[in-house]
């Protein structure tokens, strides 16, 4: 079946083509259509797809793997032109719009989603991951958007039942997608994120390390889903993201170090902003406060601050929604405090050695200005290893004029 194969984008297309007769049962239209070589080519290609996501981590050529000491990455588990031909006809299944003859849980689309999130780490080249990500965001809310249906009695019950099983499929791709690519992940959901709020003329989030936003300019056909518009899929998926957000941090903080203001940005977003003002952060959200590069003013829950690998520090006013970025260190921020006041804040980095202390101000008008560096001290190094989400290093105030730094089981106070 795989030598039948032909590298033609026709493929996914002509797979829609389903007769009357089966448009009636859940798996028709993608399933019974079109002509015999076609059927063939869909189920080599749907098979393709089970064997590259079910054995990618067997086999002799993930044995050489520890043998020549190669990355997975690097070896070529599928055949480039079969498994890019199997990526992109799982995508077109996936993203095809419901019709009378394809319809939206159908059990070819439900297998669709099961092996993208499978084999994400194979198909992840060949497809298009921001309409992937999307299009299975719309798939995991719609039981929470199907209220409008006309249709009564055991039909309706079966298609809430339907819906709630493709539902759960497309929650479990999303969730084995973090978990096998966090990073890429994290990035298109930040992109998608940016994206829809320039749409929505706000301006004020995320920070500058992403595009600049094009306030009030429509966005992209990815933000749209299969069947709900660009302008309610991400707010009504905010629940599902957040969801997202929480295994990233919790299972794979190493691997998205370097996207940590990516990963705040799509958390801000996600949250409830009436919540927000209840409560801490930290409580709505702790995963965050795990992280000893990352700081919440804890007084007024207005200001976060969070450190990223560039050395630079990113300053979330929560209030007024608004992010300032300072180039605090030539390396990595390894922990950062805000004093009890929140007029001070202080950086440490590993890399560089230095310890600094950062006035924090605003003008009569409440907007936060640039902080002002006060003092920058040579601070000692451990030869503890650590990274951006090590707990070998953490800062505490004592007032606003003394710090402590805490690497292992050595202090060091530092005076303003």
């Amino acid at each position: 079946w795989a030598g039948r194969l032909q590298p033609r984008a026709a493929v996914g297309r002509g797979l829609s083509r389903g007769s009357s007769e089966d448009s009636e049962s859940p798996g028709a239209g993608l399933v019974g259509g079109g002509s015999p070589t076609q059927q063939q080519q869909a189920t080599a290609l749907v098979i393709l797809g089970m064997i590259g996501a079910e054995f990618s981590s067997g086999g002799d050529k993930m044995a050489s793997v520890k043998r020549l000491g190669r990355r997975a990455e690097e070896v070529e588990i599928m055949d480039p032109a079969v498994a890019r031909q199997t990526a992109k006809t799982l995508q077109s299944v996936l993203l095809e719009k419901p019709s009378p003859r394809s319809a939206l849980c159908s059990n070819l689309r439900c297998s669709a989603v099961e092996l993208v999130g499978r084999g994400f780490h194979l198909w992840e080249k060949h497809i298009d991951a921001a309409q992937v990500v999307v299009g299975l965001l719309d798939l995991a809310i719609q039981p929470s958007l199907y209220h409008s249906s006309k249709e009564e009695g055991p039909r309706k019950t079966h298609s809430q039942r339907l819906l709630r099983f493709t539902a759960e499929t497309a929650h479990r791709a999303l969730n084995l997608m973090v978990l096998l690519r966090p990073v890429t992940m994290v990035i298109t959901l930040a992109k998608e994120v940016a994206l829809f709020l320039g749409s929505q003329h706000v301006a004020h989030y995320p920070h500058s390390s992403l595009p600049p936003i094009q306030v009030g300019v429509t966005p992209p056909p990815s933000t749209s889903g299969i069947v709900t518009p660009g302008s309610q899929l991400l707010p009504a998926a905010k629940g599902e993201i957040l969801e997202l957000m929480r295994a990233v941090v919790d299972r794979c903080a190493q691997q998205i170090s370097v996207q940590l203001l990516e990963v705040v940005d799509v958390v801000l977003f996600a949250l409830d902003q009436e919540q927000l003002k209840r409560k801490s952060l930290h409580e709505i959200f702790p995963a965050l406060a795990r992280i000893p590069n990352l700081s919440l003013l804890v007084k007024t829950r207005r200001l976060l601050a969070a450190g990223a690998r560039s050395g630079q520090v990113c300053l979330y006013d929560l209030k007024q929604g608004r992010t300032q970025m300072l180039n605090a260190h030539s390396h990595s921020v390894t922990a950062l405090a805000f004093s009890d006041d929140g007029k001070m804040l202080a950086t440490y980095s590993y890399g560089d050695s230095t310890l600094s202390a950062w006035q924090i101000s605003h003008n009569l008008f409440g907007i936060m200005q640039t902080p002002k560096l006060v003092n920058s001290w040579p601070a000692i190094s451990s030869s503890v290893p650590g990274g951006m989400h090590g707990n070998f290093a953490t800062l505490d105030w004592s007032g606003h004029r003394s710090i402590t730094l805490h690497i292992g089981e050595v202090e060091c106070k530092y005076s303003i």
